[in-house]
């Protein structure tokens, strides 16, 4: 027990991105689930009702963003890891602030971890000569969801990832396995960069 690592709470600027960024994914769930309702309606005035909430939905995910950007440019430790992700091709602002709010833990871990906390580490099914498929498994959704679309895009732009992806299809993994791969890949090599930036910052940068 004494060889446990002391809990460290994370910084109150970690702390209210995160809320935030739950808040952000929150409204834009609702959004979309307004959009569902308008199609599935064909009453006019339940019709301007619902655009009327999602024009709300719509607000509300902008002026959340705006404060997500806000704070970041107010504190010099966030907006040092926000610039470092947004290196990544693929990786916008707006990725980047929801990544560091749902994974805090960035460049505080090693790669596996990071992984496993995202829900992108492979977990073997095997029994006893029997070798079954790797699943992933747990780990926090909305990490996962952001990570999604950046890894499209990197396919397309970037080299490295666009080989990658065609060898593993080559080799008759299904796409969604090597996407899946691909997110970790990409979670682990932005995980490293930050890493580095805190050893050379020679400080706690998430951490109070």
């Amino acid at each position: 027990i004494n060889d446990l690592p002391h809990y460290q709470p994370f910084s109150k600027d970690m702390i209210r991105l995160r809320d935030l960024a739950k808040r952000y994914m929150q409204a834009q769930k609702d959004l979309i689930r307004q959009k569902n309702r308008n199609r599935l309606c064909e009453d006019l005035f339940i019709n301007r009702l619902n655009r009327r909430l999602s024009r709300l939905h719509r607000h509300i995910m902008e002026a959340t963003y705006e404060e997500m950007v806000h704070l970041c440019d107010a504190s010099d430790q966030l907006r040092g890891i926000c610039e470092l992700i947004c290196r990544q091709k693929g990786i916008g602002l707006k990725t980047a602030l929801l990544l560091m709010a749902f994974l805090p833990e960035l460049g505080q871990i090693n790669g596996k971890k990071i992984a496993s906390l995202a829900g992108l580490a492979p977990y073997a099914h095997d029994s006893g000569r029997i070798k079954g498929k790797r699943y992933i498994q747990g780990g926090r959704f909305n990490a996962r969801k952001v990570l999604y679309m950046p890894v499209l895009v990197a396919i397309r732009h970037d080299a490295d990832f666009k080989r990658i992806y065609e060898d593993r299809l080559s080799k008759g993994k299904a796409p969604k396995v090597a996407i899946t791969s691909l997110m970790r890949k990409m979670l682990v090599r932005i995980n490293a960069r930050v890493r580095d930036h805190i050893r050379d910052q020679s400080i706690p940068q998430l951490i109070d």
